[in-house]
């Protein structure tokens, strides 16, 4: 069952047999692309509606293909393609923390989230896995969500500008080679 209209960009060009590699990166890469192409330049333009529709044209395809194309027999414990659609989420954020995303859109992104939690590759694979199905407004950006998710995570990070306090680099832990550098 289709989720959302087709995408020929997505079906024809990125989600096709030749594309698929170890841990899916061509498709990974691909769709890096077409996110800068489509949904980042909407989201740019003030083009809310059409970033969020291809945004979730993006996600139905991939829970779709995942599926039928047995992703999972192509990674370990690296799939390029949740990794890449949870950097394009992590674009979506400032736009809904400021309201920028408010009324229809995010009305419309909130409801196909809900069907893509209900995917068999989500509730069978767990995949996408690195973006938030409620809770909208509090979402977290990749690393806010890792330094909550991963109290183990051992060396020092570079912040991105809307994480920075005082300090360039946060220090993740006592396995910081550089811990005297970190502050």
């Amino acid at each position: 069952m289709r989720l959302f209209p087709p995408n020929s960009i997505l079906e024809d060009e990125i989600f096709i047999p030749r594309n698929l590699d170890s841990d899916c990166d061509t498709i990974g890469n691909l769709l890096e692309r077409f996110g800068e192409k489509f949904i980042l330049s909407s989201l740019e333009d003030g083009e809310y509606s059409i970033a969020v529709d291809y945004y979730l044209q993006l996600l139905g395809t991939l829970t779709e293909r995942f599926i039928a194309d047995e992703h999972w027999c192509w990674f370990d414990d690296f799939y390029s393609p949740d990794y890449t659609v949870s950097c394009i989420w992590d674009k979506f954020i400032p736009y809904i923390r400021s309201g920028a995303i408010a009324g229809e859109p995010l009305i419309e992104l909130e409801s196909g989230l809900k069907l893509i939690e209900k995917t068999e590759a989500y509730q069978n694979y767990g995949y996408p896995s690195m973006i938030p199905f409620s809770d909208l407004k509090n979402s977290k950006t990749f690393l806010e969500r890792c330094f909550g998710v991963m109290p183990g995570l051992t060396g020092h990070l570079s912040l991105p500008e809307e994480l920075k306090n005082e300090s360039k680099t946060q220090h993740v832990g006592p396995g910081c080679a550089n811990a005297s550098k970190c502050h």
